[in-house]
């Protein structure tokens, strides 16, 4: 499987910073069949109960596979990009404690 994507970590880390939100990178998950594999990103806080992994595209590992929900992002995502980030946090929707951010769109 390839390395972690660091230009994709630290745009998310970059977003994280910017926008104050939880994020864990690098972040250890299991697979369905129990072993762990490194991805780039855990949202905490975004897309469910269980939070959301988000893996680089160029990692190849297929939607499923790991124990938690996933997201493979492509590779625009390397780069910070406020707006892009904001829409895509809105789409998984906030299931953190307390009330969402103030940026985060309501759908």
């Amino acid at each position: 499987m390839n390395a972690l994507d660091d230009r994709l970590i630290t745009a998310w880390r970059t977003a994280s910073s910017d926008l104050d939100f939880r994020l864990l990178s690098p972040f250890l998950a299991e697979d369905k069949s129990g072993k762990v594999v490194e991805v780039e990103c855990y949202l905490p806080d975004f897309g469910s109960r269980e939070g959301t992994v988000l893996v680089s595209f160029a990692r190849r590992i297929r939607l499923g596979a790991l124990k938690r929900p996933m997201v493979i992002l492509p590779k625009e995502y390397r780069k910070y990009a406020r707006k892009a980030v904001v829409a895509t946090l809105s789409d998984l929707g906030w299931f953190g404690p307390g009330e969402p951010p103030p940026w985060l769109s309501v759908r």
